[in-house]
């Protein structure tokens, strides 16, 4: 989850229009949330919390949020982040699925 955290974190910096700014900056609270509640049940069922619930994240999702930034760079702009959000929005649910 902490990968999806830091997605938005970085997709709401890289829109132009505020409208997704804001929705981007209510999708990372929302993950942030929704991660800190599930550290919680897998401390209550007796396993460790992920590492500070977010601030990690893993070396696949660092690719992918610079790949994301290259290609506002080179000109997908909001749609093309609109579309990786999307993307990672379809991981989380299978990855979520799969435990």
């Amino acid at each position: 989850m902490c990968d999806s955290v830091e997605r938005y974190r970085r997709a709401a910096a890289d829109v132009s229009e505020e409208k997704f700014v804001q929705f981007f900056k209510r999708q990372e609270t929302a993950r942030r949330f929704h991660a800190d509640q599930l550290n919680d049940q897998r401390k209550a069922l007796g396993g460790s919390a992920e590492k500070s619930g977010h601030e990690s994240g893993s070396l696949g999702g660092f690719i992918d949020r610079i790949a994301m930034d290259l290609n506002v760079v080179i000109s997908m702009g909001d749609s093309g982040v609109i579309d990786w959000c999307r993307d990672d929005a379809g991981d989380v649910i299978t990855k979520y699925g799969k435990h």
